[in-house]
């Protein structure tokens, strides 16, 4: 047996040995740069009826929007809506460079692709300011997520302290809190309900 394979785990710190990884990370798309490489174009079908990507290429355009999301959106604009008037074009074209469509219906695809990068967009956004929330008060001041750009993370961070964030974050806690209690016919456990 060779020595590399006759590891000693007496040797290893177990402090990194208690660490396990949380998840696999943030996709490259290194897949669809190479079914793209050759300057072909990734047919995808969207079903007019259920306007979501379905078949073999399906998770590749939605790993795609994430990627284009995280590189070109910026977290300083306070919603979908500004980011998308600022680099909607930009990213739609990215995604254009690289996908199509089994049949030509232009307004389909490009409004498929608005909303996976709005939702994405958001669970980008949702996901950063949890992990925030969850530093140490002395950590947040130098704490910058390796996928964001610096200057970017000031100003979301500035916009999450500001009176007008938490008011807005309160008000949505507190409907969604209400909303699920006014659903409730009775008492409740589980899944199940007791009239």
């Amino acid at each position: 047996m060779p020595d590399e394979w006759n590891h000693n785990l007496s040797n290893e710190n177990p402090e990194n040995m208690s660490k396990k990884k949380t998840g696999r990370g943030s996709s490259k798309c290194i897949y669809v740069d190479m079914l793209t490489s050759d300057g072909k174009k990734i047919k995808i079908h969207i079903p007019e009826h259920i306007g979501r990507a379905v078949g073999k290429h399906a998770r590749n355009i939605i790993n795609f929007c994430g990627m284009v999301v995280r590189i070109d959106a910026k977290l300083s604009c306070k919603n979908w809506p500004t980011v998308k008037k600022e680099v909607g074009e930009i990213m739609l074209a990215k995604v254009k460079d690289k996908f199509e469509m089994d049949v030509a219906d232009d307004q389909l695809f490009s409004s498929f692709v608005y909303c996976t990068m709005r939702r994405l967009y958001r669970c980008w956004k949702c996901r950063l300011h949890k992990a925030w929330l969850n530093l140490d008060e002395n950590k947040k001041e130098n704490y910058v997520p390796k996928d964001v750009d610096a200057s970017d993370w000031g100003g979301i961070t500035k916009y999450w302290m500001s009176d007008e964030f938490k008011v807005i974050h309160v008000e949505a806690r507190t409907q969604k809190i209400g909303t699920d209690r006014t659903k409730l016919n009775g008492q409740s456990r589980g899944q199940c309900r007791f009239l």
